[in-house]
């Protein structure tokens, strides 16, 4: 299985460029490899197309922590008649019905906070404001079986899990609805989310 993970910190904003008609979002990370004397620094760049990279391309920040997980790949070009390789990580997703559901919503600063349909009932949801550096939060239904779902994980923190009032959503069996006004997940703002189901069939139970 392809699969990689780097965390490290952002050494300048990203940045988003035009390619065609689409958009690309590239960004570089930091991180930091081997122990002692022996210890460097491996820079690595990253791009990420299309909507998500439209969204994503405000909040991250210099000297933010993130955390990367993908698929590395090579390409071979030409540069002053010079052949070269590069190697690049994707990050690709795609929606599969009853099973995975990737978008935005818009927060409205309320404990009636807005409701986010998937047509399944989420097993895993990540959040991330678009509009500030808020944190990348995580919940999921295996930590709250049952609502309220209050027991969060931050991507880009070492600390450990954080429960408690201020972050609670409901996880219901079509999708999953803040209750906090909180502005971590639901303040007068844009966020992007990722949330995969947890029975894959297209049909869930209500809890």
């Amino acid at each position: 299985m392809n699969t990689c993970t780097f965390v490290g910190r952002l050494p300048r904003d990203a940045q988003l460029k035009d390619v065609g008609v689409n958009k690309v979002c590239n960004f570089s990370i930091a991180s930091d490899v081997g122990f002692g004397d022996k210890k460097k620094t491996l820079w690595i760049e990253c791009g990420l197309w299309g909507k998500r990279g439209e969204a994503l391309n405000k909040s991250l920040k210099r000297g933010q922590q993130v955390t990367l997980v993908g698929e590395l790949s090579t390409r071979e070009y030409e540069s002053d008649g010079v052949n070269k390789t590069a190697t690049h990580i994707s990050y690709c997703f795609a929606e599969v019905e009853g099973f995975s559901k990737f978008g935005t919503y818009e927060g409205n600063s309320s404990a009636d906070g807005t409701f986010i349909a998937t047509g399944f009932r989420p097993a895993w949801i990540t959040l991330k404001t678009v509009d500030s550096a808020n944190d990348w939060v995580i919940y999921d239904s295996k930590r709250d079986p049952i609502n309220i779902a209050d027991t969060v994980l931050r991507m880009d923190s070492t600390n450990s899990e954080y429960s408690g009032s201020g972050r609670e959503i409901d996880i219901l069996s079509n999708g999953f609805k803040m209750r906090t006004s909180n502005g971590t997940i639901n303040a007068s703002a844009t966020f992007a989310y990722m949330a995969f189901a947890e029975f894959p069939l297209k049909y869930a139970n209500a809890r």
